[in-house]
């Protein structure tokens, strides 16, 4: 796995996927939409589910306020053309964006990114949302 910088934060689209400018080195700099590998979040587009997408939009929006000082990182796990997928750190926290957008309960985790604990619940629902809101 490669760890590169984020120079820059372009746009947040919501709760788990970004555009941003990532430095590879060198002074080659690449342009690509990045999602944040093993969660999933509330889509803004839709109408049940728009308050809770702005909400995450909005806490990813603040974790990632320091990418222009060069404090945050991207370990890639997977890319596609102009789409890269992977766990992001921001130097403030002492795990990845990634799981702390779960924890916090902005986005929910879809079981790919980390091991389950057998006493960790099988779902985590925005902001404590009921279950049958999101899935049905």
């Amino acid at each position: 796995m490669y760890e590169y910088q984020i120079s820059r934060v372009l746009d947040v689209f919501d709760g788990y996927s970004f555009e941003g400018i990532i430095d590879l080195g060198m002074g080659v700099y690449l342009k690509k939409v990045i999602y944040l590998s093993g969660i999933c979040s509330p889509s803004i587009n839709n109408e049940e589910q728009k308050d809770y997408g702005i909400q995450a939009r909005n806490k990813l929006k603040y974790y990632l306020r320091n990418a222009t000082r060069g404090e945050v990182t991207i370990r890639v796990d997977d890319y596609h053309d102009d789409t890269v997928y992977g766990i992001v750190y921001n130097k403030d926290f002492d795990d990845s964006i990634n799981w702390i957008m779960f924890l916090k309960g902005y986005v929910w985790d879809d079981g790919i990114s980390r091991p389950r604990l057998a006493d960790q619940p099988m779902e985590l629902f925005v902001l404590n949302t009921p279950k049958n809101k999101f899935f049905k």
